[in-house]
C-alpha cells in the first residue's frame, strides 16, 4: 500500500497507547495464537459459532472485498510456451535456438545485456585444432575439476563445444582470426592445448553485444526486464509450470505460467566481500529451485578467479588468456613463484593458482602479486588484450 500510495502515511492499527507494552495487533502475541486452524477447529465444534451484528458484518464483507479486489488488481496471469528466468549468454542463446513457433519470455533483472555475460573476457573452450582432441579436452576438464565432475556431463558439454562456436559465428559474433583466417585459438589455465577462442579480450562483450539485438528482431520472443523473479509456481501434479514476478516498471505482481520454465540465472559470487562478478550474481535462482524442492549439490565448489587488479575502490579481472599467453606472477621481491607449487605454473586450474597466491601472499605479508607481461610486447599486449590495456 505504501508503495502504491508514497504521498500517505499508513499506520499499525490499533494501538494501545504510549504506556502500553502492546503497540498493534499485527505484533501481538496473543493475536498471533487466533490462526485460521485455530478458529476453523473451534467452530467446528458442535455448538460453538460467533454471532455478528447484520450492519456489521456487511461493513466487514465489503472490507474485505475492497481488500481482494486491491489483490486482484495488482495480479495478472499471463501465459508463455517457455519461460526463461536469466537473459545472460545461457538464456539469450537458448530463446534464440528455439523454434519460432514456439511463444517464449525470456526475463531479466535489469535491462540487457545484463550479469556476467558481457563481463567474459578471456573466450571458449573448443578443440578446434588438429592438434587437439576430445579426449584430450574431457582430460583437462577432469583433471582442473579435481576428479569431482560428472564424466557424462563433462563428456556432453566437451562435445558440443565446437557446434556452440559455429552457432556463434552464424549468428555473426567476431571472434578473432589469424592472418590466414582460421579462428584465432589462445590457451588458459587447466587446458594442455591452445582451445580457446576469443574476441580480443573482451569476448563476452562482443558476444551479447551480437546476440542481444537479435532478440528484438524475433516476433517469437518477448523481453521482460527489469522483473524479479520472487516464486517458482507448481501445478497440481508438482511440476514447475511458473513463476511469481515483481514488474519494476509498472510496480506490479503478476504471475507467469509456462510449459517449460527454464533457470539461466547465474552465481552466486557476490555473495562474497570481495568478487569480480556482477552485483546481481546472489544465487537467487538456486533459492528459488531449492524452495520449489529441487535437489541441490556442490555448493561448496565456488570458483574464484586468480587475478584482477589491486587498486582501491573497485576493481576489475585481469583475463587468464594474459597467463595463457605467457604472463608470469611475479612475488614482491620481482621472482616467479607459481613453479613453487605446481609443475604447469601459471597454467594451473584456477583453484591452485588462486590458493597459490593467497599462500604466497601470506608467507610474504603483502597484500598483492605482481602479475608480469612485459616479456609479451606492446604489439602482442596491442592486438590481444586492448581492454585490459585500456582500463
Amino acid at each position: 500500500m505504501r508503495q502504491q500510495a508514497p504521498g500517505k502515511t499508513f499506520l499499525a492499527a490499533p494501538t494501545a497507547g504510549e504506556s502500553a507494552t502492546c503497540k498493534s495487533c499485527a505484533y501481538c502475541p496473543w493475536m498471533a495464537l487466533n490462526s485460521l486452524e485455530a478458529l476453523h477447529q473451534r467452530l467446528s465444534q458442535p455448538g460453538l459459532g460467533i454471532q455478528v451484528d447484520p450492519d456489521l458484518r456487511e461493513g466487514a464483507r465489503r472490507s474485505l472485498q475492497r481488500m481482494m479486489d486491491f489483490a486482484a488488481a495488482q495480479q495478472s496471469n499471463l501465459r508463455t510456451d517457455v519461460l526463461i528466468i536469466g537473459a545472460g549468454l545461457a538464456g539469450t542463446s537458448l530463446a534464440l535456438s528455439l523454434p519460432s513457433s514456439m511463444n517464449v519470455t525470456l526475463l531479466s533483472s535489469a535491462p540487457a545485456p545484463c550479469g556476467a555475460s558481457p563481463m567474459a573476457l578471456g573466450g571458449l573452450a573448443a578443440v578446434l585444432s588438429a592438434q587437439d582432441s576430445l579426449e584430450q579436452h574431457i582430460e583437462d576438464t577432469l583433471e582442473a575439476g579435481a576428479r569431482h565432475s560428472d564424466k557424462d556431463a563433462v563428456r556432453g558439454i566437451v562435445q558440443a563445444a565446437p557446434d556452440a562456436v559455429h552457432w556463434l559465428l552464424e549468428r555473426q559474433v567476431p571472434l578473432d582470426r589469424t592472418e590466414d583466417g582460421q579462428l584465432h585459438l589462445t590457451r588458459e589455465g587447466g587446458h594442455s592445448q591452445r582451445r580457446i577462442v576469443h574476441a580480443a579480450d573482451a569476448s563476452g562483450s562482443a558476444i551479447m553485444q551480437a546476440l542481444v539485438p537479435q532478440l528484438a528482431q524475433a516476433s517469437h520472443i518477448q523481453q521482460r526486464t527489469d522483473c524479479l523473479a520472487l516464486a517458482l509456481r507448481r501445478n497440481e501434479q508438482g511440476t514447475v509450470a511458473g513463476v511469481d514476478i515483481y514488474d519494476k516498471h509498472t510496480r506490479r505482481y503478476e504471475t507467469i505460467l509456462a510449459d517449460h520454465v527454464v533457470l539461466a540465472t547465474g552465481g552466486l559470487g557476490s555473495l562474497y566481500a570481495h568478487s569480480t562478478n556482477p552485483d546481481s550474481a546472489l544465487g537467487e535462482g538456486i533459492a528459488l529451485a531449492w524452495r520449489a524442492g529441487a535437489a541441490i549439490r556442490d555448493l561448496e565448489f565456488v570458483q574464484f578467479h586468480p587475478t584482477c587488479l589491486h587498486a582501491e575502490g573497485p576493481t576489475f579481472l585481469l583475463t587468464e588468456a594474459l597467463r595463457g599467453e605467457g604472463g608470469h606472477l611475479l612475488d614482491k621481491q620481482g621472482r616467479r613463484f607459481m613453479p613453487d607449487y605446481d609443475a604447469r605454473g601459471e597454467l594451473a586450474p584456477r583453484d591452485i593458482v588462486s590458493r597459490a597466491i593467497a599462500a604466497q601472499m601470506r608467507h610474504e605479508g603483502s597484500n598483492h602479486v605482481w602479475l608480469d607481461v612485459r616479456h609479451l610486447g606492446a604489439d602482442t599486449l596491442q592486438q590481444h588484450f586492448p581492454k585490459a590495456l585500456e582500463e
